[in-house]
């Protein structure tokens, strides 16, 4: 069990979880982004095109309650928010969910968080690259020109669909996102900047069509309705966690990550009820089109002009979207090859851009052939449960993290750090050290010395170094948390399926006997963290916040597609289970390889010692 469950020791985390595992310099990316870069980057990574199309889906459910459905879905995040902050100022590396699952939860739910985040990456890459090329022949038909079917959409059946013009979407943020992050950054400034006055301006165009008539009945189908359209626009928030996957590239993570994504939730939130209020204010629940719902209304109204200006936004705001994703998922891939889980040469970075371009290079290759060959409908079905786990995750990761106690000899040796120094939390699975660890220079430079020293070892065993065991109150609290996710899933499975008695009594049971254990774990703790920690981030109202936000994410999952649910029990869970443990079994035979090796190279030094006639003698 303690396998699965070790951790990163502080070594690892003084370099940022970053170091070569062959003991070369340390992988560091270069720190460029400000707090706009990073608000930018979560603002398009949530207002893509579903803006202009999630409105007529969640609208056919809640009616004009739907702006209700919004605000639903903003305050649903808002722990989860939380949640991502604290964890981005404790270990402000790349990443994210992988990253922080790696530092609290263990190596085997990290790698499934990691593998889960790479696939939905790639497919998402792919769907968005697909959503581009079709926003863009909607763009060209406005001037009446058709492109041929091949190069937009050629359907051959269900799963495959031939387009040559998504690739090439691809293959132009690949040559952006290869330039460096600073140049991403400022791309994506100018696209964000460029598609918020576009809906700004869609907004002001539709307000003198808005009729108050529209707004009777406003809770159209009763709360019911407003719940089933609350889960569906929850999709549409996802997003707001991308600003942490550049933690290792932005300037002061401590400061700047928590306003971005808190800022991030609110103004997507405010954005998104404005837009529906104007668009159910415009049209009747009768005239909702589920396809392109804000064009209709203006095309409706007889103003072609504007309906060209929304097919502009959605393809200015997919093109964001899509430079949001190709930008991430190096990022995953690039995290994973530090810590051993995927081959070391993905880890390297370039020495110009200090970007990852060899995790670029085959996560678009992976994308590009999604895209092109794979249809859209498909790619949506393989997506995306492994967001909500990686939500999950995080909530986890804080329970995890704050049910630590500082010991007495912590803090009796506690002195205040010098000014150029670095509080660094110290680390889940370390004993009662009596040491305070600092980041300073000459410590990192150390570690760093130590590492490059065991050179002539295997990268296994490298790799290795950076790991230890938890303890057996981690490992406790890591089975509550499980039995409390599981028994929660069941529960918001068991109602919608109207089973009200025997699954669902036996699940919440399960579920407040495991809340309540958690609860009283947090309970016992004398002197938490906080007490001695003073420059991170502090989610309020641990644990119920934390569990309240996994409340919320499993019953979104519960009202997924049974495909979806079966798709990440088998395609991630099942394949990602398969795959660590192969490892695990290749990098067991490395190290015993490694130790023979090592024996019979110092018998045979030993033997080559020996003078002439004691090797006749002998």
């Amino acid at each position: 069990m303690s396998v699965f469950l070790r951790l990163k020791t502080p070594e690892a985390r003084q370099l940022g979880g970053t170091s070569n595992l062959d003991g070369s310099r340390p992988v560091e990316l270069k720190r460029c982004l400000g707090f706009w870069d990073c608000f930018t980057f979560g603002v398009a990574s949530v207002v893509g095109a579903g803006i202009f199309v999630s409105v007529g889906v969640a609208g056919k459910e809640a009616g004009p309650g739907l702006v209700l459905a919004f605000a639903l879905s903003g305050v649903a995040c808002l722990p989860t928010a939380l949640c991502y902050s604290e964890l981005s100022t404790r270990f402000p590396f790349a990443g994210s969910s992988y990253t922080f699952a790696s530092r609290t939860l263990g190596d085997y739910f990290a790698f499934i968080v990691g593998f889960s985040l790479m696939v939905d990456g790639a497919v998402t890459c792919a769907a968005v690259a697909k959503a581009c090329a079709s926003y863009t022949a909607q763009f060209l038909l406005c001037f009446n020109i058709r492109l041929p079917a091949f190069f937009i959409s050629l359907q051959v059946n269900d799963a495959i669909n031939i387009s040559l013009l998504a690739p090439v979407f691809l293959v132009i943020v690949g040559l952006i996102a290869y330039r460096g992050v600073d140049v991403m950054a400022k791309c994506n400034n100018i696209l964000t900047a460029v598609n918020l006055l576009l809906i700004l301006g869609v907004i002001v165009a539709g307000i003198p069509f808005i009729e108050v008539e529209n707004f009777d009945p406003f809770l159209a189908n009763g709360m019911p309705g407003v719940e089933r359209a609350a889960a569906l626009t929850f999709f549409a928030m996802i997003g707001f966690d991308a600003s942490t996957s550049l933690a290792e590239e932005t300037v002061e993570p401590e400061k700047t990550l928590p306003r971005a994504i808190l800022c991030t939730v609110v103004f997507t939130t405010l954005l998104y009820m404005i837009v529906s209020f104007v668009y159910c204010g415009m049209v009747g629940e009768s005239e909702v089109d589920m396809t392109a719902p804000l064009a209709d209304a203006f095309r409706t109204r007889s103003q072609p002009v504007l309906a060209t200006i929304i097919a502009v936004g959605a393809m200015g705001n997919t093109s964001s979207t899509l430079l949001g994703a190709v930008t991430r998922l190096p990022r995953f891939v690039l995290r994973m090859s530090t810590d051993g889980h995927l081959p070391a040469a993905f880890g390297v970075l370039d020495r110009s851009t200090e970007a990852p371009t060899r995790a670029l290079a085959i996560t678009m290759v992976v994308a590009t052939a999604l895209s092109a060959l794979v249809s859209f409908s498909a790619l949506i079905q393989m997506a995306s449960v492994g967001g909500l786990v990686g939500f999950s995750m995080v909530n986890a990761a804080v329970l995890m993290v704050r049910c630590r106690q500082v010991p007495d000899s912590f803090v009796a040796t506690m002195q205040e750090p010098k000014a150029n120094d670095e509080i660094v939390p110290t680390p889940i699975g370390v004993q009662d050290s009596g040491d305070v660890p600092h980041a300073s220079e000459s410590s990192s430079s150390q570690v760093a010395s130590t590492v490059a020293s065991d050179s002539d070892e295997s990268i296994t065993n490298t790799a290795e170094q950076l790991w230890v065991n938890p303890t057996m109150n981690e490992i406790i609290l890591v089975i509550l948390i499980l039995t409390f996710f599981i028994a929660a899933l069941q529960l918001w499975l068991s109602l919608i399926r109207g089973d009200h008695w025997s699954g669902s009594m036996a699940a919440g049971i399960v579920l407040g006997i495991a809340g309540l254990l958690i609860v009283v774990r947090f309970s016992l703790i004398r002197r938490p963290v906080q007490a001695v920690e003073q420059h991170v981030f502090w989610t309020p109202f641990v644990p119920w916040l934390p569990l309240a936000a996994l409340l919320c994410n499993t019953f979104i999952i519960a009202n997924l597609p049974i495909m979806a649910l079966l798709r990440f029990l088998i395609l991630e869970s099942f394949l990602g289970s398969c795959i660590y443990f192969a490892r695990l079994r290749a990098r067991q035979v490395l190290r015993s390889s490694g130790r023979k090796k090592r024996r019979n190279g110092h018998a045979y030094n030993n033997f080559g010692k020996q003078s002439p006639a004691e090797m006749n003698g002998a």
